[in-house]
């Protein structure tokens, strides 16, 4: 059985504070769990309510339990206590917040950077787009929301495990993009440049692709260094479109240019 110390524990990781003590974050659900799985990422603990488990969550509960993982199990009002959702599904993981070294990424041929997106579900379409377009990592600066809080976690359907997150502040994104070799792409709703030098651009190397909120945009320093500004043709029907969608079709509009033929 888990411990007052476990519930605490997981009560506490819907705060930023408490991931931040804890170096941890949690998951809920069979389906963001069979994603980790999938990927090849283990919780440290899994926390479960024998008699909320669907036939799907106790065969995780006894792969994970084999692969040596802490499994414990939870009354149904410590679940619910600890869970975001209103109506959990009876599993609870915690995992190890991942440490990534900006040098690691600096071979990244296609690299995201969410600029101030605050709107966690907007930042959670942005990894999963990310990952569904063959992007292979995501940066967030300093007034981005969390990637590992809950609402995040759940936006990205899985895609949180499958591809590296970092949130960084400006500067340190700034110096890691003038050490590197990344042409830098931002969007703009005035913007001039077309897809004939985005292909261009493409076809040069690497490309940090920059989304910036609705409301503010990209901030000013990296559109200084910008060298493609790209605006998304739309119906004046609508004012603007939001950062997870005009982001995922920029996204897309690279993937196509790659000649990938999935």
């Amino acid at each position: 059985m888990a411990t007052q110390r476990d519930i605490r524990r997981l009560r506490s990781l819907k705060t930023g504070k408490g991931r931040r003590e804890w170096g941890q974050y949690a998951a809920e659900g069979v389906r963001l769990l069979e994603e980790s799985r999938r990927y090849k990422v283990d919780p440290e603990a899994l926390y479960f309510d024998p008699g909320a488990l669907s036939e799907r969550g106790r065969q995780l509960v006894d792969e994970l339990e084999a692969r040596g993982v802490p499994c414990e199990e939870l009354a149904s009002h410590q679940l619910e206590g600890a869970a975001d959702t209103k109506t959990p599904q009876g599993l609870i993981a915690v995992f190890r917040h991942p440490e990534i070294p900006l040098n690691s990424l600096s071979a990244c041929q296609r690299l995201l950077i969410g600029d101030g997106i605050s709107d966690p579900g907007n930042v959670g379409t942005l990894i999963r787009s990310a990952q569904a377009f063959d992007f292979e990592a995501v940066l967030l600066t300093e007034e981005s929301a969390d990637p590992f809080s809950p609402k995040v976690v759940r936006s990205t359907a899985g895609a949180i495990f499958g591809l590296p997150v970092s949130k960084l502040n400006l500067d340190t994104c700034l110096d890691f993009l003038q050490d590197g070799d990344f042409t830098l792409v931002t969007s703009a709703p005035t913007a001039s440049g077309d897809s004939d030098q985005l292909k261009e651009l493409s076809s040069r190397g690497q490309i940090a692709l920059v989304i910036g909120s609705e409301g503010e945009g990209v901030s000013q320093r990296l559109a200084e260094r910008s060298e493609l500004r790209l605006a998304i043709r739309h119906s004046d029907r609508v004012e603007s479109l939001n950062a997870g969608v005009a982001g995922s079709l920029l996204m897309r509009e690279l993937y196509d240019l790659s000649g990938d033929p999935r």
